[in-house]
């Protein structure tokens, strides 16, 4: 009986998000209004700005569905790619966050666009609540996904040669504990949906119950145990990220992150607080990874470049506001 009610309770669990996936086609509708309302306002149209504005909030209301530190961590994640991917001066990038605090100067580097590498990122920035809804509602799809696909990327050393017997155990410990971590939380949440509680608890304060980590800060700090519990999390999320920013093309890194950034840092986001599914497919792909070196298989290069070039040109026409205005013109003069 106890048995029938966990696994009834991790499918409960499961169905809270994919429930997620019923917003996807508001997101869709709002997205389009969004990036119309962007295209207006560069076009200098009067309405435009207050349509973005709109349709931006409802975004961002939606970005938050899977709890306030998931978003906190996707923000906080795309964030420090986007700053690698568009600038070579990250000091110059951190500086450029702080351009959307004034309209003027924001809409003057939107209309320089990516002419320049402020340009191109507060398009980058401005485009940001879009995907990210878009994201957080597609999350029970492309989370899982995503990780696998990291998981995938993150090679193991060589198996070859005087150290093939040390790397070959380091890359079986790595399975290990990926597999063990995904157990655990596949474990917590059989009840109710930890890492939708370990967020609850978190913003509250309340360290009692948050992980064992969390606990021994307590012992330190107090109370603000939770909140730096919180921001090791952030960080940790940032730092996985950031391995995927350096495995992409610089040719096209720019393009590619506006189109996969904020998916990236859902998944990596939700990772971290124990969502059961990505923690699988992250230890899914490791296994994987391993057993293709191991046999000496890789992902033909054509198939990358052909999913890479993909991305690109949805990146650019991210980048670009592509939106077609239509009857909305004259409804935004």
């Amino acid at each position: 009986m106890c048995s029938q009610l966990s696994v009834e309770a991790l499918v409960s669990g499961i169905i809270i998000e994919t429930s997620f996936l019923m917003f996807i086609p508001l997101v869709l509708f709002f997205d389009y209004l969004y990036f119309a309302g962007l295209r207006a306002w560069l076009e200098g149209l009067s309405k435009g700005a207050r349509l973005a504005v709109l349709s931006g909030v409802a975004l961002f209301w939606i970005a938050f569905v899977p709890g306030p530190l998931t978003f906190v961590g996707a923000f906080v994640v795309s964030m420090a790619l986007g700053v690698l991917a568009f600038f070579q001066n990250v000091k110059e990038g951190i500086k450029t966050l702080l351009v959307v605090l004034s309209p003027t100067k924001a809409r003057a580097l939107l209309v320089e666009g990516c002419g320049s590498e402020r340009g191109c990122f507060v398009r980058y920035l401005f485009a940001w609540p879009a995907l990210a809804a878009l994201a957080a509602t597609a999350e029970a799809l492309m989370g899982p996904l995503t990780m696998y696909i990291i998981g995938l990327m993150t090679k193991p050393p060589s198996l070859k040669g005087k150290l093939a017997v040390l790397n070959k155990l380091i890359s079986i410990v790595i399975i290990i504990v990926a597999w063990a971590f995904a157990f655990i939380n596949i474990l917590k949440n059989l009840i109710l949906p930890h890492w939708l509680l370990l967020q609850e608890y978190a913003v509250s304060g309340e360290v009692s119950k948050l992980p064992l980590t969390a606990r021994l800060l307590a012992k330190v700090l107090g109370k603000e145990a939770a909140y730096v519990y919180v921001t090791m999390l952030v960080i940790l999320a940032a730092y996985t990220a950031i391995r995927v920013h350096t495995a992409l093309d610089p040719r096209r890194r720019r393009e590619i992150m506006a189109a996969i950034s904020p998916f990236v840092a859902y998944a990596v986001s939700m990772n971290k607080l124990g969502e059961p599914l990505t923690s699988v497919a992250y230890a899914a792909g490791v296994t994987s990874a391993y057993f293709m070196r191991s046999r000496n298989i890789d992902v033909p290069a054509t198939l990358v470049d052909k999913v890479m070039a993909a991305f690109a040109k949805l990146g650019r026409a991210i980048l670009e506001y592509s939106a077609p205005l239509g009857p909305l013109r004259r409804l935004l003069a």
